[in-house]
């Protein structure tokens, strides 16, 4: 399970992302920004990692951070 902060204006962003890259959504808080639960695989997190450094991708992260390691069903 990953954490991610994004604003408000790239909540939309992100979830199109999520929903593209077949990333799982396991709970969204609304606060200050938006603080979003997922599930992911190393690569993927890898990816988006390296997308954020080239500045690809077209939401910007605030944090990220993995919050625990563990096995997930991929259905790619």
């Amino acid at each position: 399970e990953t954490k991610i902060v994004v604003s408000y204006s790239d909540l939309q962003k992100l979830q199109y992302y999520f929903n593209k890259n077949n990333i799982k959504i396991i709970d969204i808080k609304y606060s200050e920004n938006i603080e979003m639960i997922f599930e992911i695989t190393k690569n993927k997190y890898e990816n988006i990692l390296e997308q954020e450094e080239k500045m690809n991708l077209n939401f910007s992260i605030l944090e990220i951070e993995i919050l625990r390691n563990k096995y997930i069903e991929v259905n790619e």
